[in-house]
């Protein structure tokens, strides 16, 4: 089996679109298509593929190595696409917990709040620059 297939093997049982890994590891569908469909031995994405599809890179690569890492995601669950921030030091208690609670957020709620955040995002970034000036 090929780097590709595993991919696509693995993001069907999260039931994930292209579209939603590739939003999971930042980059476009095509990216996702081509990668699935094409005859490549590894790509400069396998690290985030990895991390998002719970399975190691080597396995990834080659289909020959452990498959899981330790603390592996298991079939049903979805891959968070902000968990790597959950483990930085630099956040505040309560930046780790609004990000816990958008993680549990449907595609309906989070399609709600997306322009509440952007609102108040514009609003800080403006009381920072009144500040400064």
């Amino acid at each position: 089996m090929a780097l590709g297939a595993r991919i696509k093997e693995r993001r069907k049982e999260f039931q994930l679109t292209q579209q939603e890994l590739a939003q999971l590891i930042g980059v476009g569908q095509s990216t996702i298509a081509s990668l699935e469909n094409r005859d490549y031995k590894k790509s400069e994405h396998d690290f985030q593929l990895a991390q998002a599809l719970g399975v190691t890179v080597e396995w990834l690569r080659t289909g020959q190595a452990p498959k899981f890492p330790t603390e592996a995601l298991k079939v049903g669950e979805k891959p968070q696409p902000l968990y790597a921030y959950s483990d930085r030091d630099d956040l505040l208690i309560r930046q780790r917990l609004l990000i816990e609670k958008v993680l549990t957020l449907s595609h309906r709620a989070l399609d709600r709040i997306e322009p509440l955040i952007d609102d108040l995002s514009r609003i800080d970034t403006l009381e920072k620059r009144k500040k400064g000036a």
